[in-house]
Parts: structure tokens; C-alpha cells; sequence
């Protein structure tokens, strides 16, 4: 069964929508507010940079110290990392271009329909596209 669905949002709410059935299709529970954190930084860098933190506090009505516990929940989950430079960054294989147009494939099979170890997972493609 294929179910289309064409959505035009901004660039914070396709990421916000992405990260937040990313989390539910792989069980990873995510408070609303760590999703939008993840969105924000995934559009504007590291959180590592005081000026990108402070425009998330404002813009999102937060204090400094609930943006560091919930980076640090979120590095826990290895949904922020530190890159090279020792800064905090969304995980590169969660990071889409989202001020692109955004194509998401989602398949979920039945275990039952197939034998092997694969077809018990719920897959999830990804694919950056610009129709």
C-alpha cells in the first residue's frame, strides 16, 4: 500500500516533523521541546555557539541551563555528538538538508511476511530530493 502525503512547511517544521517520527518509528522517547532543539540546531549549527544558543532561548522561551540538561540527555541518546572540533552537532546520519524539499520513504513490514532477521525492522529510507 503507498500513501503519498505533500506537506509545505518551513524549514524548522519539516525538521521538527522529521526528527519527531524519526523518534517514534525507532521508540526513542524525545520531549517535544529536546525535538525542536534537535530541529533548530540541525538548521543553524552547533549549540556549542553562544549566539546560536541564545537565539534558541529566546526564540523558544527556554533558560540556559535547561538547554544544557537537555543537550546532554540528547548526547546520551547519540542524537547530539561533538565533532571534531569539539563541538556539539546534530548526528550526521540524522541530518537532512531541510531547507531542501524533503522525500521520506518509510516501509513497515510485517515480521510475519518475512523469515529473515532484516524483515522483522521497521526501515526507514531517507532521501533528500528537489521536485
Amino acid at each position: 500500500m503507498i500513501q503519498k502525503i505533500y506537506k509545505e512547511l518551513s524549514p524548522i517544521e519539516k525538521a521538527r516533523k522529521y526528527y519527531a517520527l524519526l523518534f517514534l518509528l525507532n521508540d526513542i522517547h524525545v520531549p517535544d521541546k529536546e525535538i525542536s532543539l534537535v530541529a533548530f540546531s540541525a538548521l543553524n549549527g552547533s549549540l556549542t555557539s553562544p549566539p546560536i544558543r541564545s537565539k534558541f532561548i529566546t526564540l523558544f522561551n527556554s533558560s540556559e541551563g535547561s538547554v544544557y540538561n537537555m543537550m546532554s540527555n540528547l548526547q546520551k541518546k547519540d542524537i547530539l555528538v561533538k565533532d571534531e572540533d569539539r563541538k556539539i552537532r546534530v548526528h550526521p546520519d540524522i541530518l537532512l538538508p531541510f531547507n531542501e524539499n524533503v522525500l521520506l520513504n518509510i516501509l513497515l513490514s510485517n515480521e510475519t511476511n518475512r523469515h529473515d532477521k532484516e524483515g522483522a525492522q521497521q526501515t526507514v529510507e531517507l532521501a533528500s530530493q528537489g521536485y
